[in-house]
């Protein structure tokens, strides 16, 4: 598929929608668990 440009342009599309997917799953599970994402360099980690 990565050899065909059209193919290409599906895996692509796929991968950016599932990227969305992810990106909204984070976000809304962080405000459920009323966490905030993220790193705190001040947090002695």
């Amino acid at each position: 598929m990565l050899a065909d440009e059209q193919q290409h342009a599906v895996l692509l599309s796929i991968y950016n929608s599932l990227d969305r997917l992810h990106r909204l799953h984070e976000e809304d599970m962080a405000q459920v668990l009323g966490v905030q994402l993220g790193f705190n360099a001040h947090d002695g980690d």
